[in-house]
């Protein structure tokens, strides 16, 4: 969730963009649903990575490489408005 408020609140300072809610929806339904589902799971509803790799039926490790990209995803289409 802390990371998610960090993408969100990004560029709300002097001379910087801020992000939309738009475009954050819009970034997320872009995203594999594999690599969605990950970055919902741990980063918005506050799973532990046991947790949400239990909840997609996957292994840590996997549920882990789902989330990075997704991350980096999900930075590289918001970066602009960061």
């Amino acid at each position: 969730m802390q990371e998610m408020r960090k993408i969100w609140m990004a560029g709300q300072g002097a001379g910087q963009k801020s992000v939309q809610p738009g475009e954050i929806e819009r970034a997320l339904a872009s995203l594999p649903d594999e690599q969605r589902d990950a970055v919902l799971l741990v980063m918005v509803e506050d799973h532990s990575y046991p947790e949400a790799a239990d909840i997609v039926g996957c292994s840590i490790a996997t549920l882990a490489t789902r989330l990075v990209r997704g991350r980096n995803a999900l930075l590289e289409r918001l970066g602009d408005a960061l």
